[in-house]
């Protein structure tokens, strides 16, 4: 990440952490299961490669949306939950989306209306 802009300008702070494929989709699956196991998470996205999401996790991790749980014990137990931070941002990315959807189908009414008056 470009430090001289990050944590400073809150626009290129946002993109910077919500950029990469993966990353919401991440989100979303540990919104949804709390305190879930690497495999698991795994299997929920099995185009996912096991670099990548380790990589997005200690990315979400360095931000403070994620907290990685370790156990002691054999085998090792480790699980991901969502910060407050975390369940902080969905919240208002799940404002976002929904703006998003009446956006589109916004569009879509007019690209609609658009064509009937051109006929």
């Amino acid at each position: 990440m470009e430090k001289s802009k990050f944590g400073v300008c809150p626009l290129f702070t946002f993109e910077k952490i919500i950029s990469g494929k993966w990353m919401l989709p991440v989100l979303r699956c540990l919104e949804q299961n709390d305190g879930i196991r690497f495999g698991a998470l795994l299997r929920c996205f099995p185009e996912i490669t096991k670099a990548t999401l380790t990589k997005q996790l200690r990315r979400l991790e360095e931000v403070g949306f994620v907290l990685r749980e370790e156990t002691e014990g054999y085998p090792r137990n480790v699980a991901y939950r969502l910060t407050d931070v975390g369940h902080e941002f969905l919240h208002v990315f799940n404002k976002v989306e929904a703006w998003c959807e009446i956006y589109l189908a916004d569009k879509a009414e007019r690209k609609a209306h658009a064509a009937a008056l051109a006929e």
